[in-house]
């Protein structure tokens, strides 16, 4: 199997039932994550590229850390959920370890296409990574933003790791944010824009984007 083909198998995986939610759809704005439910699309071509890439480059990570003598890999893609009487969160932690006989840390890789983050990681990036503590009781994480550009040329000192650290309050915001979308999908009530700079990359039309465009004034 390809690794096009893998990326399409994993994405296809998903249940879609309205009392189940991901938390990669927490982490973006609750409308876009109810408007791709309700209007599913296909996946093209770059997407897919996109989603094989970002496996190679967890896959290249994977193996630097299978060479390192202090650090043991308990396990990939561990699940992680979140669930009450009515209604489920799911979520999958890219690789967990063990440093030095002690520590257990789970670890979310981020491919990038240079090195952009020179403070603190995106804030989808940390809550994502909360969930997954909060979830498994784990207090230590990194993210792990692993340079494209650093693959193909061999450079040096282009990726970046960020320590985090678990906090509950983000964690039980997560788990409110899945009752807001879970409920949003039974009753077939949107739930309310939250702009971001995320915005720039939604194909949906809404009317925090009709108000930038000032088509509410027409």
């Amino acid at each position: 199997m390809s690794y096009i083909q893998k990326a399409i198998s994993r994405k296809e995986q998903k249940e879609k039932t309205n009392d189940i939610c991901y938390v990669t759809e927490l982490t973006k704005c609750l409308l876009k994550a109810y408007l791709d439910r309700k209007n599913p699309q296909e996946y093209d071509d770059p997407t897919l590229r996109r989603f094989a890439a970002g496996d190679l480059i967890e896959e290249a990570f994977l193996q630097t850390l299978y060479k390192d003598p202090d650090i043991y890999v308990i396990d990939t893609q561990y699940p992680a959920y979140y669930i009450n009487e009515t209604y489920e969160i799911h979520g999958r932690i890219d690789i967990l370890t063990q440093h030095q006989k002690q520590k257990i840390v789970a670890h979310e890789v981020k491919s990038a296409k240079d090195y952009p983050w020179k403070e603190e990681p995106y804030e989808n990036h940390q809550k994502q990574l909360q969930f997954y503590l909060g979830a498994t009781g784990i207090t230590n994480g990194e993210i792990n933003y692993i340079s494209k550009k650093a693959l193909v040329t061999g450079e040096k000192e282009l990726d970046q790791t960020h320590i985090v650290i678990m906090d509950i309050t983000i964690y039980e915001e997560m788990i409110q944010r899945g009752k807001i979308l879970t409920d949003a999908l039974k009753t077939a009530t949107p739930p309310q824009p939250e702009p971001s700079w995320l915005c720039d990359y939604c194909q949906h039309e809404c009317p925090t984007r009709k108000k930038e465009n000032g088509e509410d004034n027409q």
